[in-house]
């Protein structure tokens, strides 16, 4: 009973609140972001694993526990004399305080396990956003990129034309206009 009672708590390994803090992305810190989305994603995918391993153990605990009752209603009723039915044996079963006790447990771990997985799977849609996000940022650089080569072009082209002489000038920039 003692090894029942160390285990009777179900324990949460994610908070709902982290949860949602650790998959938001600053736009404006993309780095930070691709760096720390796989230690998230470990992170979490452990706390999913331990949460599905606590839905085994509380499994396990309610199958040894419905063992026990079944064992014990059976010989209360052999003790006493009277034959009792499957399924008044199975609704004793179900009825009884330890069943009830570890169905909740059982609902608990679940819920936790459901929580883990959530977070596991938000994360995945994080890294899916980040991908987006650093191709949409490598696009505006790109465009940045070529903007100020066009800036730096017209700007030497202008340069040069400031340097040869007035007739040459003007038809420079003719020829430089009718080419663009």
């Amino acid at each position: 009973m003692s090894d029942e009672k160390k285990g009777a708590a179900v324990k949460s390994y994610v908070d709902p609140e982290q949860i949602n803090k650790d998959v938001q992305i600053n736009g404006t810190d993309l780095n930070n972001a691709f760096l720390e989305q796989s230690s998230l994603l470990v992170h979490y995918g452990v706390q999913a694993g331990r949460a599905a391993h606590q839905v085994d153990r509380v499994k396990q605990l309610q199958k040894l526990a419905e063992a026990q009752i079944d064992k014990e209603v059976r010989e209360q009723a052999s003790d006493e004399g009277r034959k009792i039915t499957e399924s008044a044996i199975t609704a004793q079963i179900t009825a009884h305080p330890k069943m009830v006790q570890l169905a909740k447990m059982l609902s608990e771990a679940r819920l936790q396990e459901s929580l883990a997985d959530v977070a596991v799977e938000s994360l995945r849609h994080r890294r899916d956003m980040l991908v987006q996000l650093g191709a949409q940022a490598r696009t505006e650089m790109q465009g940045e990129i070529r903007v100020a080569m066009g800036e730096a072009r017209a700007a030497e082209e202008k340069a040069v034309r400031d340097r040869l002489p007035g007739k040459l000038r003007g038809a420079a920039g003719t020829s430089g206009q009718e080419a663009a």
